[in-house]
């Protein structure tokens, strides 16, 4: 009986330093999560200015084709067939040119035009909470008024100093640079 009951003090004695490393491991992945940090503003403006017309296409493109797909991702191009082939294969060479992530055409549903088309760069963060800097097309003024830099936002750190953020930069008519942060 009593080396029955060594056997099962030596497996338990294991369990709490795989729970203790367990709970390190997590809190390191989560740690990372928020310490990413956005392209600046300099670099995202000289990469539209470099391939504007890269840009302009595939904001053509992504408007013609936003009645068949909400969202166009690099990984989901080949399960849609109704996109055309030409534009699956200028969306591949685009996203790689380009340095994006997903095209997102919206559509207000009460003008039922078509009012914009995000080029999401970068997100940070995980689902609940996070922060996306994007360049924009916008066929109207945007939402709110633009300021001078997204960059400011952020402290030294990468961090968004305030709780939530939504703003935008002029880069070209048309052209913005937008933050969204919550």
């Amino acid at each position: 009986m009593t080396i029955d009951l060594l056997r099962f003090r030596r497996r338990r004695a294991g369990r709490p330093v795989v729970f203790k490393s367990l709970i390190v491991i997590t809190s390191m992945l989560l740690a990372a999560c928020g310490t990413a940090r956005h392209p600046g503003d300099d670099e995202l403006i000289s990469r539209f200015r470099d391939h504007r017309a890269a840009f302009e296409q595939a904001r053509d493109f992504a408007l013609q084709d936003a009645e068949q797909r909400e969202r166009i991702e690099p990984d989901t191009l080949d399960g849609y067939p109704s996109l055309p082939e030409s534009h699956r294969a200028a969306y591949r060479i685009l996203f790689e040119q380009l340095g994006i992530e997903t095209i997102i055409p919206y559509r207000s549903k009460s003008a039922k035009r078509w009012v914009s088309v995000s080029f999401v760069v970068s997100t940070a963060g995980i689902g609940i909470s996070g922060s996306l800097k994007e360049i924009k097309w916008l066929g109207q003024a945007p939402p709110n008024p633009p300021i001078r830099s997204l960059d400011t936002p952020y402290d030294k750190a990468g961090y968004v100093t305030d709780t939530w953020f939504d703003a935008y930069r002029a880069i070209d008519e048309g052209w913005y640079l937008h933050v969204s942060a919550d």
